[in-house]
């Protein structure tokens, strides 16, 4: 459905101009649809299990990062909001470049940080995906 337009009493109008127009484009009716995305991100426990599988994806880098401590350090991250250095910026981009073909949307971060910003809906088995084509394209390049 298309909103044309909106109706709204003066004291709803904003008091400073653009005041919402970066979130929701300054169109009031975006609110409807923050409203739902807010009811099923809490209906679905989607903030409590992103934190877990988090842990989850964060728990699997350290291993990474141990089987391979001359290309990968300094795992971190809250969530799965996270983050890996490597030695190199030359190692990352190499490194990025061959998950991109092996079907991996990643990017990079900084001079050498491969950074992990995922969907609410991430899970463990994404992890375990994601996990088995790092270590397999780190081991390809690197070993």
């Amino acid at each position: 459905m298309l909103i044309g337009g909106f109706y709204y009493r003066p004291m709803f109008r904003p008091d400073k101009p653009y005041r919402i127009f970066n979130t929701w484009l300054g169109d009031p009716s975006k609110l409807l649809l923050l409203e739902k995305v807010v009811g099923v991100v809490r209906e679905q426990k989607l903030l409590e299990r992103i934190g877990e599988t988090g842990d989850y994806l964060l728990k699997h880098l350290e291993r990474i990062q141990s089987d391979y401590p001359s290309i990968v350090m300094n795992a971190r991250g809250i969530g799965t909001f996270c983050a890996i250095d490597f030695q190199t910026p030359e190692q990352r981009d190499l490194t990025i470049r061959r998950l991109h073909h092996n079907g991996i949307h990643c990017g990079g971060s900084g001079t050498a940080t491969l950074r992990f910003r995922t969907t609410l809906t991430f899970q463990k088995r994404h992890v375990d995906q994601f996990i088995e084509r790092f270590d397999r394209t780190l081991r390809s390049l690197f070993q």
